[in-house]
Parts: structure tokens; C-alpha cells; sequence
């Protein structure tokens, strides 16, 4: 039996870049998934400082997953390749699918350091766990099946923690580690392809044409926007897609 899945694009409150919109469509289309763009806030967590709290808007996947049995979340800035294989063919349904910050093929010691940071950050916000003693990824691309639901929950008990405020400055990915970790499910760490970011090629000269997922996270929007056109529009994957696409 077929399950019922979605490939989900978080860009409530955030811009969604053309190429991204038309990546996941191809994408969930050529792997039989539905196309789910979240362009409206629900979620509206608020706190102290100059993070960007729509990001929280991914915990729209407590509702989302209330719909469909598993899905694929990703940040409104990514691309995938034509020839990315089915995700949900390689994460086991019981398993959450992410891809590791805290290491990496080369060890690089300030990819690791701010991750390893960033976690400590999460629970001096949150709490300390003491089960959780490696493991921090980056939130910007996640496999998660209905039984992970709970996960992703937004209660009181959250709100107000975020309102009172987690350090650090990524603080949707700190708390996003802290909930898959506090919740002791099991883990599905998918390698760095699935979530190729630009520092991966700036300190491992590692071949962006050969990601199945490209991440363009860490930049001003504006400029984020442009160098997704620019990359983009440069390989002849996407050029193919574009003609797919027609």
C-alpha cells in the first residue's frame, strides 16, 4: 500500500524563491508525494531579540502530519536535483531523517564548534538532557512519519520558554535538536548530500552538482535570493528541469 506522503516548503513569512518552488513541485511529483507550500503563519511564537520567529512557523508539522503519514520538511531555500532518489525510500518509517552539523568527512573544527555551541545554547534554554550527548543537525531539511508527531507540538509550556528566550542565534534549529532529542526517537542520519550546505563546499571543496539537496542558508535574504537564481540557472540539472517543466 501506497502511503500518503507530502513534500513540505516552509516560507511563512519568508520569501520563496522561484527555484525552490519549482525543485520541490518537480520533486514531489516525480516521487508520487503531494506539494505542500506553508505561506501562512499559524504558529506565531514570539520572543525576545532580532531572530526571525516566523521560522518557528515549521511546527506546522504537528497539523500537517495530522494529514499525511510522512513527509519531507524543508526551508524555502533549498533546491533539489533531478536525480535526487526518493527520500522516503531510504529514512525508515520509524526513524526521523536529518543530516548531522556536529560532524562532518573532514572534522572541520569550526563547523563542529558552532554546532556543538549551539546545542549547549538549546539547553541552557531549555533544559539539560542528560540521554542527549551527541547528535545536532541541521533543521533545514527533515524525514518525519505521523508517529512523530508530538514532536512538533507547540504548548504553553514552549511558548514560554521561547518568549523568555533561548540563546544563540539560530534558535528554531537549537530548539528543533532539543524536541527530537527530548522526545528519544530514533534517528535516521542522512549524509551530508541530502543537505548540502555552502560552507560544505567552501572548506571540503565538496561538488555541488553531486548534492541531491542544496541549502543556501546563512545569507541576507536578498542576496540569498539572488544566489539561488544565479547557482541555479548555472547547472544543467536545472536547466533539464526547467524544460521539464516546460
Amino acid at each position: 500500500m501506497t502511503k500518503h506522503t507530502a513534500v513540505v516548503v516552509c516560507a511563512a513569512g519568508i520569501d520563496l524563491a522561484e527555484p525552490t518552488r519549482k525543485t520541490t513541485a518537480l520533486y514531489a511529483a516525480r516521487i508520487g508525494a503531494a506539494h505542500v507550500v506553508l505561506d501562512v503563519p499559524r504558529v506565531c511564537m514570539t520572543g525576545p531579540g532580532q531572530y526571525k520567529y516566523g521560522r518557528f512557523e515549521k511546527y506546522q508539522l504537528f497539523d500537517v502530519l495530522g494529514e499525511y503519514d510522512r513527509v519531507l520538511m524543508l526551508d524555502a531555500d533549498v533546491l533539489i536535483t533531478s536525480y535526487a532518489p526518493n527520500v522516503f525510500d531510504l529514512v525508515p518509517e520509524n526513524a526521523v531523517g536529518l543530516v548531522r552539523e556536529d560532524v562532518s568527512l573532514h572534522k572541520a573544527p569550526a563547523l563542529l564548534g558552532e554546532a556543538l555551541a549551539e546545542k549547549a545554547y538549546a539547553e541552557q534554554g531549555l533544559g539539560k538532557l542528560a540521554h542527549w550527548r551527541e547528535g545536532y543537525a541541521n533543521s533545514g531539511v527533515i524525514v518525519a512519519s505521523k508517529q512523530h508527531r508530538d514532536v512538533f507540538r507547540v504548548d504553553d509550556w514552549l511558548r514560554r520558554k521561547i518568549k523568555l528566550g533561548v540563546p544563540g542565534q539560530h534558535k528554531e534549529q537549537q530548539t528543533t535538536n532539543w524536541l527530537v532529542a527530548r522526545a528519544n526517537v530514533s534517528v535516521c542520519w542522512l549524509p551530508g548530500l541530502w543537505n548540502y550546505l555552502r560552507q560544505y563546499e567552501w572548506e571540503y571543496g565538496l561538488p555541488r552538482p553531486e548534492a541531491y539537496i542544496v541549502h543556501y542558508a546563512g545569507r541576507a535574504k536578498r542576496g540569498k535570493l539572488r544566489a539561488i537564481d544565479y547557482i541555479a540557472t548555472k547547472y544543467e540539472w536545472y536547466k533539464a528541469m526547467e524544460v521539464v517543466s516546460g
